[in-house]
C-alpha cells in the first residue's frame, strides 16, 4: 500500500510540474529555479519576424556622431521654426530651409504627412556618415530626433500601409 501511495505522489507532482531532477552533490543544478517567465522575443513572434525586419535596422552612433548630429539639430530647428511660424508648411518651404542651413539636395529629404488630414512635413537629414536628424514640421511643433542611418534606406524609413 505504501509504494503505491509513494507511486501516486510521485505521478502527481510530476502531472503538476512541482517534481524536480535532483543533482548529485557538486553538480550544478539540472533545473535552475526561475521566478520570472521565460521572456518572448519582441514582436508579434513570427519564426521569421527578426529577419523580415532586418533591413529597418539603424545603426549604433558613437557618442562624437551622436554630438555631430545633435550639432545639426540645433542648426535646423531654428530654420524649421521660422517656416512653422511663417505658417507654410509645404514640402518645397521645408526644404529649402533646409538647404539653406548648408546641406545639399542628397543630404536632405521631405515628404508629406502620412496622414493626408494633417498639414505639415516629414524631414530628414543626413548629418554624418551614420548619423542623421529626422522629424517633423506642423503648424503647432517642430520636432527633431537624433538617430543612426540604416543601411537600406538611409535615414527615412519608406512609408509602407
Amino acid at each position: 500500500m505504501r509504494t503505491r501511495l509513494a507511486a501516486a505522489v510521485a505521478l502527481t507532482l510530476a502531472l503538476v510540474g512541482c517534481a524536480r531532477p535532483v543533482a548529485s552533490p557538486g553538480a550544478p543544478d539540472p533545473a535552475p529555479r526561475s521566478s520570472s517567465p521565460r521572456a518572448l522575443p519582441p514582436g508579434d513572434g513570427a519564426p521569421h519576424n527578426a529577419e523580415n525586419n532586418a533591413w529597418k535596422v539603424r545603426a549604433e552612433l558613437t557618442d562624437a556622431e551622436r554630438a555631430e548630429a545633435e550639432a545639426a539639430a540645433e542648426k535646423i530647428r531654428p530654420a524649421l521654426e521660422k517656416v512653422r511660424s511663417g505658417g507654410d508648411l509645404g514640402y518645397l518651404s521645408v526644404r529649402s530651409a533646409l538647404l539653406s542651413v548648408g546641406y545639399t539636395a542628397d543630404k536632405v529629404t521631405v515628404t508629406g504627412m502620412r496622414d493626408p488630414s494633417v498639414a505639415g512635413a516629414v524631414y530628414a537629414v543626413h548629418a554624418g556618415a551614420r548619423s542623421c536628424v529626422i522629424g517633423t514640421v506642423t503648424p503647432a511643433t517642430v520636432t527633431a530626433e537624433v538617430m543612426g542611418s540604416a543601411a537600406e534606406f538611409g535615414c527615412l524609413e519608406p512609408y509602407t500601409h
